[in-house]
């Protein structure tokens, strides 16, 4: 399984709680800030979720969403 990981940019206050949560080092801090000043998070190395829900389930903000993607068949 692959999976998506979504940031809603202009709910994310920064704690980075996702970034420390992370047992893949999924999340990094973004080059940008959002509309409110805020350095916000980013996945950088979304494929490396395993979509564990880590993020998700403890985000004060409810700013992460982890979707999970089916796998394309290569024949």
């Amino acid at each position: 399984m692959s999976y998506e990981v979504k940031i809603r940019e202009d709910w994310c206050k920064g704690c980075y709680l996702c970034q420390n949560l992370c047992p893949k080092d999924v999340f990094d801090k973004a080059d940008e800030i959002n509309e409110k000043g805020i350095v916000i998070v980013k996945a950088a190395r979304e494929n490396d979720c395993i979509g564990c829900m880590q993020c998700a389930n403890h985000c004060p903000d409810l700013a992460i969403s982890i979707i999970e993607e089916e796998e394309k068949d290569a024949s």
